[in-house]
């Protein structure tokens, strides 16, 4: 990348253990179930980073209309509706689509501020099985700063009202009034910092969700550094709205929301464990350090870190401070000369805190880093197996990198392991092993070379999957794009076990699930 009295009373508490993860379960799909019949609700979302300005690299050979491809943390369910936001600088046209070919229609476009736009999108009815939102640019001249929200939600119907945006500079942030024609719409606001420069962060605090009349927000995302996030909830009035949240420092921003009738399409996913928030957290060198992280947790289970730098991380706390956690899956592990640093921590929270702050102290502040967050529900921080990390150097051009050959063997059913990679060249673009319930989380944004560097996650690689029944030994191989060889390489493969299995939880935290 550069870039343990007797084994009677123990039986008990294990027991006793099972049945309170058992009950976990069955009330987080009931949970679910119930608020599949009620309203919108969220599925999943995810924030990847901003492209940054390395346009100077140049292009990909003989590319001129570069694509940003975010992928989804889970797969999406049939009937759901995505939404995207996105924002970006200069004059240029796109065109939005993904793997199951769904519609996209532009709801709105902002008004430009310091050169920069955004633009809201959203498909219907999506096809089952949908796992990424590509944004293609089909006309103008790129610039660079790209950034792309996406958030999936189940019971959402037409849009209602008119769309809004709002350009300001403030620590409040506006998206202008929106007036719905019936009550129970979900909302959904994002927002974009018009003042983003690269290497430099735009906000070291979170986001505050908003507190308005007739509607509870919840933040969907967070990304302080690139001055990033979106909030969403369900307005019941009609009376005119005008979304607002808070960030912690006044900025220059732009603002967008839209509304969406409630309606009986889709359902929530039920698989356990599952990722609920996802955010690709991209750090460059010169960022402060300890550097602050903004999560969202609110869902019972795990929040984890599988993070790649070549710094290593000697401290990691958040605000408020975990139940469990933070804890690493193994030993410190760095690859060849000096090269990626690779990591997973795990923290658990008796009782969902919502936004978290975390904070990451580096030894040094020599190169970039990418964090690359998960919310689980129904995870744990109960290791299975942990890979203890792996390198190389790979001296020859190749289309395909194995990373883990049989590193790791799952001794538990449904756990969900996670696997990192960093390199000095290449682009990871998807996964050739392990199969199945695999999810490649890697964004790439073709505007950039294929060897990077950027801030995207060009030169490393993220996948999580569930293993199901399947307790086989997990080979990790990874599908290139390269115009040189990877050079030094190192990845790591780390598997938790999860409630639905009978991993310990702390009681105090077994509720339904909130979305």
């Amino acid at each position: 990348m550069r870039w343990s009295p007797g084994r009677e009373r123990a039986g008990m508490k294990n027991l006793s253990l099972t049945v309170f993860a058992v009950v976990c379960i069955f009330s987080c799909l009931r949970s679910a179930a119930q608020q599949s019949a009620v309203g919108p609700g969220l599925v999943f979302s995810t924030a990847a980073p901003n492209s940054g300005n390395r346009t100077a690299q140049g292009p990909w050979p003989g590319v001129t209309n570069p694509d940003y491809r975010v992928p989804l943390p889970e797969l999406a369910p049939a009937g759901a509706t995505i939404i995207l936001f996105f924002g970006y600088d200069g004059t240029q046209g796109f065109t939005v689509s993904d793997d199951k070919a769904n519609t996209y229609v532009l709801d709105v476009t902002s008004p430009t501020s310091n050169g920069r736009t955004t633009l809201m999108y959203h498909a219907s009815n999506v096809a089952a099985g949908t796992s990424y939102v590509n944004v293609h640019m089909a006309s103008g001249t790129l610039a660079g700063y790209w950034q792309p929200l996406v958030a999936v939600f189940y019971n959402v119907g037409a849009v209602d009202g008119t769309p809004s945006c709002n350009a300001a500079t403030s620590a409040t942030i506006s998206a202008g009034n929106i007036t719905p024609t019936v009550s129970g719409d979900l909302v959904f606001q994002a927002v974009y910092a018009a003042s983003y420069t690269f290497g430099t962060a735009t906000q070291t605090a979170p986001f505050t969700a908003g507190s308005q009349t007739n509607i509870n927000w919840n933040l969907a995302s967070q990304l302080l550094g690139d001055g990033a996030a979106s909030q969403y909830g369900i307005y019941n009035s009609t009376a005119a709205l005008n979304p607002t949240f808070t960030q912690a420092a006044s900025d220059s921003y732009i603002s967008c929301a839209v509304a969406f009738k409630a309606a009986a399409a889709g359902s929530n996913l039920t698989t356990v464990p599952r990722v609920l928030h996802q955010e690709h957290d991209a750090m460059w060198k010169s960022m402060p350090n300890p550097w602050h992280i903004g999560m969202v947790v609110t869902a019972p289970g795990a929040v984890y870190i599988s993070a790649m730098e070549n710094d290593p991380i000697s401290n990691l706390t958040s605000s408020p401070a975990p139940d469990v956690g933070w804890t690493k899956s193994g030993p410190d592990h760095q690859g060849l000369n000096g090269h990626n640093s690779t990591y997973v921590y795990c923290a658990q929270f008796r009782s969902p805190p919502g936004p978290i702050d975390i904070s990451v102290t580096r030894t040094g502040t020599i190169n970039d880093a990418i964090y690359m967050l998960y919310d689980v529900v129904g995870g744990t921080c109960t290791l299975d197996v942990d890979s203890g990390g792996q390198d190389g150097q790979q001296t020859t051009l190749v289309t395909s990198l194995t990373t883990c050959n049989g590193c790791i063997t799952p001794t538990k059913q449904n756990d969900i392991i996670f696997a990192n990679e960093g390199q000095g060249f290449c682009t990871a673009t998807g996964v050739n092993s392990p199969t199945g319930d695999v999810i490649f989380d890697s964004a790439w944004f073709s505007g950039n070379t294929i060897d990077g560097p950027t801030q995207t996650d060009e030169n490393n690689f993220w996948m999580h999957y569930r293993n199901g029944s399947s307790l086989s030994p997990v080979t990790v191989t990874i599908a290139e794009t390269c115009q040189a060889a990877e050079q030094y390489w190192a990845g790591r493969v780390a598997a938790y076990q999860s409630v639905s299995t009978g991993a310990p939880q702390p009681p105090t935290g077994l509720s339904a699930i909130v979305h």
